[in-house]
């Protein structure tokens, strides 16, 4: 009786306790770029990125250069072909930008999944779908995993992106 209260305490913990699935990237160059000059490489290129002004002001959650942060929110169209998915829909996420002198670090996280018909919710570190929703488990079950290798597919390609922004010299700072 006592391992079965242990069993079930330790899943309850777990599942109250699960931690949000981040991804961090540590990008450190030559010491002599000001974290100004890289703030505006990016602040600079994030209009183009979004695809004008209009969703620039309406993504951009903070942008402060004299502390050296850009904080944006993005999405990914999860679109899988399967006859009759009722998971396919947008996965929502925070991209959060750090400069310092001569380094830049990349986080990204509030992953959110908002399925067409069944949402996953946060993304978390567990393996097996760990929120309240317990309708329809073996598909969400069966969803989280498929929904989690599309995110670690997914989300370096946009880290690497962000990092190209950043390290390409502006025309400004070239040399005329």
């Amino acid at each position: 009786m006592k391992k079965v209260l242990l069993i079930i305490c330790l899943f309850c913990l777990t599942h109250i306790f699960a931690q949000p699935l981040i991804f961090e990237k540590l990008v450190i160059i030559d010491s002599i770029t000001s974290k100004e000059v890289l703030f505006e490489r990016l602040n600079t290129r994030l209009i183009d990125v979004m695809e004008g002004q209009d969703k620039f002001n309406k993504n951009i959650i903070q942008s402060d250069k004299e502390i050296g942060v850009i904080k944006y929110k993005n999405v990914i169209s999860y679109d899988v072909n399967e006859f009759m998915n009722s998971a396919n829909g947008i996965i929502s996420y925070n991209v959060n930008v750090y400069f310092k002198k001569g380094r830049f670090k990349i986080i990204i996280d509030n992953i959110i999944h908002k399925g067409l018909g069944v949402s996953m919710d946060e993304l978390t570190i567990d393996i097996q779908y760990p929120h309240k929703h317990s309708n329809y488990l073996k598909y969400r079950n069966r969803k989280w995993v498929e929904i989690k290798e599309f995110i670690n597919n997914e989300i370096p390609k946009h880290i690497s992106t962000v990092e190209k922004l950043i390290l390409t010299p502006s025309e400004q700072e070239s040399k005329w």
